[in-house]
């Protein structure tokens, strides 16, 4: 499989079930000893003062994650049977300021530079989330990551958490999985329900209000 493309299922926990989830069968008896991680991440997400990414169908973000910085590409999101996928060029950062140069060499097809045509990234929002990732050992072949995240996501003067409709978000990737292992994981929860929209694009809503047409990108 193509190494830029991510591919995730994404899913709402509620306040109440979070708890529940944590100490079900499911997560205990798979869960790989030693390797719940936990993260704090700060997230800030860019675009030009015309939207030119947006309006490609791409999201640009930088994420601190401890001392470290990496910028991110993200493309246009296909979606199917419960699961995202989606092309994602990383790149790591000397400090926290956005560039555009250097990621056709990752394999982007886009010239960002190019696009662009001079105009600056600005920033729009930020994310700011506690994460916590467990790796689940669902059959001998099958290791999935699950990253809970709870947190809030700041717009300017507007504010709004991660989990005010629900206690948290949830995202299963595979680390060496079938797509089947990782649809029939979520199909097992089911005290979870599908998100109704993705981060980037609930933020956009906040950022601007829904008169802004934003497309399925982010995360």
């Amino acid at each position: 499989m193509d190494k830029t493309v991510e591919m995730e299922m994404k899913l709402t926990i509620a306040r109440r079930d979070l708890k529940k989830l944590l100490a079900s069968e499911l997560i205990t008896a798979t869960m790989i000893k030693g390797s719940l991680a936990k993260q704090e991440l700060l997230t800030t997400y860019y675009d030009t003062a015309s939207y030119k990414l947006t309006e490609s169908g791409m999201a640009y973000r930088i994420r601190r994650n401890g001392k470290k910085y990496e910028a991110t590409v993200k493309t246009e999101q296909a979606s199917g049977g419960g699961l995202s996928a989606r092309r994602e060029f990383n790149m790591p950062l000397k400090k926290d300021s956005p560039t555009v140069s250097g990621f056709t060499e990752l394999g982007l097809e886009t010239d960002l530079e190019e696009l662009l045509a001079g105009e600056e990234l600005q920033k729009l929002f930020t994310v700011e989330v506690k994460r916590e990732i467990r790796l689940l050992q669902v059959t001998p072949e099958t290791v999935l990551e699950m990253a809970i995240d709870q947190g809030k996501i700041n717009a300017g003067k507007q504010k709004e958490k991660i989990d005010k409709r629900c206690g948290a978000e949830a995202k299963i990737r595979p680390c060496r999985a079938p797509l089947c292992s990782t649809v029939e994981l979520g199909r097992k929860r089911a005290f979870q329900h599908p998100v109704p929209e993705i981060r980037i694009e609930r933020t956009f809503k906040i950022y601007q209000g829904d008169a802004f047409r934003t497309r399925n990108q982010g995360g």
